[in-house]
Order: structure tokens, then sequence, then C-alpha cells
């Protein structure tokens, strides 16, 4: 909120009015002692308010560089975020074209085709770049989808990390579960929550999180984010998890994390655009026999 003496104009007549009724009062001590009082505790005012002024504009004007700078790394982040959807976009569009062309010219899906799975990836990697360009904080990302429509399986099918390591469980089938020894994630699916959920300290996600060995995995994240990905917002299909090493933080309040996953709500759509596009791709039309 700006106030009338964050104004330059206002500093400056704020600043000779005092000085200048010292001055008068200073010209005018000879005459009475009163006038002296009058004007030791003028002086002793004005400096005091000078002083408290000097380090309000000082941090004043410190904010507003900060601000500035704070807008410009958010200049980038987004000139980034839209880049990388033009490009994974244009890239995905045509593996699908080549889909339906193989369908029409040869009625077969091909082995080699372009599969959502192959996507996700791509846009996880979009996520952490998208992250560490705002943040400045490397993190490491994943996609969790169901397996089928009943949602009893779910595996994860896209990553990106600090060392591009392949998880362990990339690729491998889950029974969702509710279970109290289940994984977080798996919770998430078991009780089909459409709300993000994170945390902002590792003793926070320790709590939360369950470790098939405690000490040795405890410890190890700071903190987490994970996003839903819905269908008509009424269906979990798809789990955004980002994950903050030890020592690192991509937010310090609640309200920082709300914006970063406002700001990455957009994934979610992409997501399940490409998700039902690979449907719509592989489905081959019933032919029909001709009429007689």
């Amino acid at each position: 909120m700006s106030h009338w003496y964050d104004k330059k104009a206002w500093r400056v007549a704020l600043t000779i009015g005092l000085t200048a009724t010292t001055a008068v009062f200073g010209g005018m001590i000879s005459f009475s002692k009163k006038l002296t009082i009058i004007f030791i505790v003028l002086t002793v005012v004005s400096v005091v308010l000078q002083a408290i002024l000097s380090a309000h504009y000082a941090l004043f004007d410190k904010n507003r560089e900060l601000d500035v700078a704070d807008a410009k790394v958010q200049m980038r982040s987004y000139k980034l975020l839209f880049e990388s959807f033009s490009i994974i976009l244009n890239e995905e569009a045509e593996g699908i074209n080549k889909i339906a062309r193989d369908i029409k010219n040869n009625g077969i899906i091909p082995s080699d085709r372009w599969t959502f799975d192959k996507a996700t990836s791509k846009l996880c990697q979009s996520i952490k770049r998208f992250i560490q360009e705002r943040t400045n904080v490397g993190v490491n990302v994943y996609y969790v989808r169901t397996v089928d429509d009943t949602g009893s399986r779910v595996k994860m099918v896209g990553y990106a990390n600090e060392f591009g390591d392949v998880p362990s469980t990339m690729g491998v089938e889950r029974v969702v579960s509710n279970d109290p020894h289940a994984y977080f994630d798996i919770k998430m699916f078991a009780n089909n929550t459409l709300k993000a959920e994170f945390r902002l300290t590792k003793e926070e996600v320790d709590k939360v999180f369950e470790y098939n060995d405690r000490e040795k995995d405890s410890g190890k994240r700071e903190q987490f984010l994970f996003i839903p990905v819905t269908c008509d917002k009424k269906r979990i299909m798809g789990l955004i998890e980002i994950l903050v090493p030890t020592g690192l933080k991509i937010a310090e309040k609640d309200e920082d994390m709300r914006n970063i996953r406002k700001l990455l709500q957009v994934y979610s759509s992409i997501f399940i655009l490409l998700n039902k596009a690979e449907k719509a791709a592989i489905a081959i039309p019933i032919k029909k026999n001709p009429t007689p």
C-alpha cells in the first residue's frame, strides 16, 4: 500500500518544513527561556523524525527494487512456461497425426506409435525447469497415473530429477489401497483426493509419508507439493508429484506454495488433453458393411 510519505515531493516538503521551523525558533532563542526550550525540543524532534523517515524511505526504495527484480523473475518463468508448452504440444501433435494417418491408410495402430506415457516425462521436465527458474531450487518431479478405468492400480509414467536417474518405481504397477502403511500418493488415489496437498518442513513431510525403511529414508525431503489431475473434477486420474530435497525450500509460507500450485495448475489440463488425445487416436472406428 502506498502512503503519502512514500512520495518524494512529500519527503522534500516535510524536510524543508522541519528545517525551517527549527531555524525560526533558533533565531528567537535569545528572546526568552521558553523559546529556547521550544527550539531544543524541535531540534530533537526534527532529528528523530528525519532519522525514522530516512530509514523508512531506504526500506521503501529497497522493497520497490526487490518487487521489480521479483517481477522480472516471474516474467522469465512465464516465458519459459509458454515456450515449453508450445514445443511439447507441437511435438505431440505430430505423434498423434502419425497414428491417425496409419489408421486411415492401413487400418492398424503402429507398434512404434506415440503414447501419452512418452509425453509425460517432457511435461515433468518442463515443470522442473519452471520451478527452478522461479525459485532457483532444483526439485524432483514425477507423474503417476491410473492404469485402467477402475482406478484400482497406478504406475509412474514420467519423471524429471537432478541426475536423470530412473526411479525404482518407474513403470511398476501398484495396487491402490488406503492401508495405514500405504504410500501417501497411493492414499490420495484411494481417497479420490481432488485438492492439492503440500507440506513445508521435513518434519511435516515425515509425518504423512510412509517409508519401508524409516531410518534410512526419513529426513530426505524438505517439502512436497502433490497436484491431482482430475477428470471433470470428479475422479483423480493422475498425480503430479514435486519433491524438494532436504535443506532447500520453494516456499516459506502456505500462501507461497498455493501460488505455485495455481501457476502449475495449467499442467493438469495439458496432462488430461494428451491422455484423452491418446484414447481418441487409437480408437479405430467400426467399419460397417456396405448397404446392399
